[in-house]
């Protein structure tokens, strides 16, 4: 999935959320993959934590 198709996806599922009647109700397994991909690519952006040394 690229990250257009991503975050189309969660836009729709956000209108939906909020009340918008011409959004179907999204399958939960569904919704929940798509949170897993955008928290996955945030975290692969983040800078790698260098361990910490107990003193």
């Amino acid at each position: 999935m690229t990250d257009a198709e991503l975050i189309t996806s969660l836009r729709q599922f956000n209108r939906w959320r909020r009340g918008d009647e011409a959004e179907p109700m999204p399958d939960p397994r569904r919704v929940g993959e798509l949170i897993d991909r955008a928290a996955d690519r945030l975290e692969a952006k983040q800078p790698a934590k260098k361990a910490r040394r107990k003193k």
